[in-house]
């Protein structure tokens, strides 16, 4: 099965799920698929013909059903071939391997893109766990829980009314009985090692690799996990990516792309973001780099002499962040500042013609699916946002240290009314009917937002919501 006709499918998953003809998939065809022509999408569903059901399809086109779960390759990737190698060889050498560098420097994007690239040397699985904060572990391995069935009467029981700690057991059981497996666990932190290490078998074997991306150094059972550090993009890089997102480029183009890529530090989020502006706005790169790059000279020599890297790549997101930001529709701009205090994984859109969303949005219109799908296609437009597929009619994940700098930048009168924002909205989200798989990821959500109304002391509380939905709970 060829990658793009697997991204084909995983972009479309929407509409496979409710058993549409997988010709109806050729309306996405304008999308310019990283991996090929468009126009082969066409002539795979003539010689492929229609499936009938959604499972029929996935199992058909997928090389294995675990990576309908997994991330979304990044279309706009490039580059890092080198470190591919690296990262063969440090699994092959220790069975684990921490991805190391600066926030926004693309180690989430590589860790997909090497599971979806070494999916064919896993036949029993290739998962994906985000382990940023305490409540990710249940709402990342509740997705499996349909997958990783042993037995018929597990199966029969891996639905909706599963607790997190049955699902943890279940995965687990799996993980120690299965080989050839690679997990993939994002974000972690030394807080939260402790609940890797219960996820896994007593032993991991030359046939189970575990594959971590943090800004830390971490251990696992006490020892010091072996580190392949993810630098920032080269001049090639930064190139390759222009070409990719804006289109190809001129000589003129290239001294322009070096030029800006020099003043942000090559640091890949920031580019992503400046070039995401230049394509969707029509501006040209010199444009951009006299206007917004030229202008915070001053500041970024004050934080040169600092000789403080981190921070230095911060300020060079908050630049291009900003920027970006007067870009975006009024409604599109306050659903990404109030859902910054919130989980960044798979942020729910409410149902449709949701009056109180609407009030939250300051606008008196009647938003449709439409509506709602817009704003995130704005947010995604720029770079700002991806798409989720876990919730109808639309979800959005947000990359962490965009919400991080969004939150900064807020004065605080704004910032405790987008926190109170945020907790009505994730009011609208809850129902007695949710699954238990979208139950894990509201309960995520909700738990990111107890940890910011305790840092910001304000007079809202989680407990408020609790009592209405028995099945939520906070960390």
């Amino acid at each position: 099965m060829d990658p793009l006709h697997r991204q084909v499918i995983l972009d479309c998953y929407d509409d496979i799920a409710r058993d549409m003809d997988p010709v109806q998939a050729l309306r996405y065809s304008t999308v310019h698929w990283r991996d090929g022509d468009p126009g082969f999408i066409r002539a795979k569903a003539r010689t492929e013909g229609p499936h009938c059901g959604a499972r029929a399809l996935l199992d058909k086109l997928l090389d294995t059903s675990f990576m309908v779960v997994f991330p979304r390759r990044m279309k706009n990737f490039v580059g890092r071939e080198d470190v591919f190698g690296k990262i063969d060889a440090c699994l092959k050498q220790n069975r684990t391997c921490l991805i190391r560098g600066l926030g926004g420097v693309g180690k989430t994007s590589l860790a997909i893109e090497y599971g979806h690239r070494r999916a064919e040397r896993y036949p029993g699985g290739v998962f994906w766990v985000r382990l940023a904060s305490k409540g990710d572990l249940c709402a990342s391995i509740s997705h499996y829980s349909s997958y990783v069935s042993l037995t018929r009467e597990e199966s029969v029981h891996s639905s909706d009314e599963m607790s997190c700690k049955s699902v943890t057991m279940q995965f687990r059981k799996y993980l120690t009985k299965s080989r050839y497996w690679l997990l993939v666990v994002d974000g972690a932190v030394r807080e939260t090692m402790k609940e890797l290490e219960s996820l896994l078998p007593h032993s991991i074997t030359e046939t189970r690799h575990i594959l971590l991306t943090s800004q830390e150094n971490l251990r696992l059972d006490k020892e010091r996990i072996s580190v392949v550090s993810l630098p920032p993009f080269s001049d090639t890089e930064a190139q390759a990516l222009f070409n990719k997102t804006v289109r190809s480029s001129g000589e003129d183009d290239r001294r322009w792309v070096e030029s800006l890529g020099r003043s942000l530090g090559h640091h890949p989020l920031a580019l992503q973001l400046a070039y995401a502006y230049i394509e969707t706005t029509g501006c040209s790169i010199k444009e951009y780099y006299d206007k917004y790059t030229r202008a915070n000279a001053a500041k970024k020599v004050d934080l040169l002499d600092k000789m403080d890297i981190e921070q230095v790549a911060n300020r060079n997101i908050r630049q291009t962040l900003d920027c970006t930001l007067r870009q975006l529709s009024p409604s599109a701009s306050v659903l990404l500042n109030m859902t910054s205090f919130m989980s960044p994984d798979c942020i729910p859109c409410p149902k449709p013609y949701n009056e109180n969303f609407a009030k939250l949005l300051n606008t008196s219109m009647r938003l449709d699916k439409l509506d709602m799908m817009e704003m995130v296609a704005n947010l995604e437009r720029f770079s700002l946002a991806s798409r989720c597929h876990a919730f109808q009619p639309c979800a959005f994940s947000v990359h962490r240290i965009v919400q991080e700098v969004v939150v900064a930048e807020l004065n605080e009168s704004l910032r405790l009314a987008h926190l109170e924002k945020a907790f009505k909205y994730s009011t609208m989200l809850l129902s007695n009917d949710t699954s238990r798989v979208q139950a894990e990821i509201l309960n995520n959500h909700l738990h990111y937002l107890a940890l910011n109304i305790d840092k910001y002391q304000t007079n809202l509380s989680i407990n408020d919501i609790l009592p209405l939905h028995g099945h939520l709970y906070v960390y």
